[in-house]
């Protein structure tokens, strides 16, 4: 799953855990001066059963990093 949102590019990374559930994870990518940044977001202390659900709480993990300026870029 990839999204545009406000100047930057999210994509979802959730990985399967041992357990079989879905680890959050989201990339956060912005260009500056011709040059990507990106950066990987992990929230280990969320998992879920379905791949979909990890995916769709990674984009809104990825909202909330840049609306709030914790993108670091």
């Amino acid at each position: 799953m990839r999204e545009q949102f406000e100047g930057y590019a999210l994509e979802a990374r959730c990985a399967r855990r041992p357990d079989g559930r879905y680890a959050v994870g989201v990339t956060v990518e912005r260009e500056i001066d011709g040059k990507p940044l990106r950066h990987l977001f992990e929230d280990p202390t969320v998992s879920f059963v379905l791949q979909v659900e990890a995916e769709l709480e990674a984009m809104n993990l990825g909202r909330k990093l840049v609306r709030r300026g914790g993108a670091g870029f």
